[in-house]
């Protein structure tokens, strides 16, 4: 596990080759949608927020979709790791 760029598009409508292009410049290898809301919630009610993230399918190539089993070998590790970061706090 690593950490990388991740982009937050605004609605999906306005996620353009233009966007795409700026945001892989950027140096993002990938787009999470809800973290960003939550975040700005959190930010907005002066909450604590942290949220773990990992990948399951790959929509990076459109003609030929990887659905990477969906996370599924992934599960394990990330809970493990989310309740080691609980048992720091």
């Amino acid at each position: 596990m690593s950490p990388v760029p991740a982009g937050s598009p605004t609605p999906f409508y306005r996620e353009t080759r233009d966007m795409v292009a700026y945001r892989r410049s950027e140096g993002c290898l990938c787009v999470e949608m809800e973290c960003a809301a939550l975040a700005a919630c959190a930010r907005l009610r002066g909450a604590a927020f942290g949220q773990l993230l990992f990948t399951s399918d790959s929509l990076a190539c459109i003609h030929d979709y990887d659905a990477r089993s969906f996370g599924r070998d992934a599960h394990e590790d990330a809970l493990l790791l989310g309740l080691h970061i609980l048992w720091e706090i």
